[in-house]
């Protein structure tokens, strides 16, 4: 289902079984298992949480105290996703502003851009689509220039034929 397969793990799991390519990545829940890792792999890596208010949180680190401090950034910000909703009482205002426990990935660097492709698809088809290159991230909305990226293209469209989607992904 893709509720399902929405997880990072569970994505990489499908893009692998379906041949894309796909950097290496692993689930890191605490600063002791960041740590060791950050000490027996290749820097830098890519660190990504998985949300926020803001969307998918990601730093590229280059080295051990730096990931240290990416990983508290990452997981320490506050989640307000909800706070359209549930505005009712100061107390669940409150509540919205704690931070929440997230996972974190941490994934092999990639040279390139962080470039993001959206598309409208019907049955399985892809209709349209458009990838992205975010110039500003700094504020509450992208920033980005259309770019072509035939790679991009071809992976969307094996994902929504093989879930056989509907809507925009």
């Amino acid at each position: 289902a893709p509720g399902q397969i929405a997880a990072p793990a569970e994505l990489q799991r499908f893009a692998r079984e379906h041949g894309l390519p796909v950097p290496n990545s692993v689930a890191v829940n605490d600063e002791a298992t960041l740590r060791a890792l950050l000490e027996s792999v290749p820097l830098p890596v890519m660190l990504k949480g998985d949300g926020g208010w803001a969307g998918l949180r990601a730093e590229i680190v280059r080295g051990v105290d730096a990931g240290i401090a990416a990983y508290h950034r990452v997981t320490g910000a506050p989640q307000v996703g909800k706070l359209w909703k549930e505005q009712n009482t100061l107390n669940r205002l409150s509540d919205l502003l704690q931070p929440r426990p997230r996972t974190v990935f941490l994934q092999q660097y990639v040279d390139g851009v962080a470039a993001k492709r959206a598309v409208a698809c019907r049955d399985g088809a892809v209709l349209a689509g458009a990838s992205v290159e975010p110039l500003d991230t700094t504020g509450p909305a992208l920033v980005a220039k259309i770019i072509g990226h035939d790679a991009m293209d071809a992976i969307a469209a094996v994902v929504v034929k093989t879930l056989n989607l509907s809507g925009f992904v």
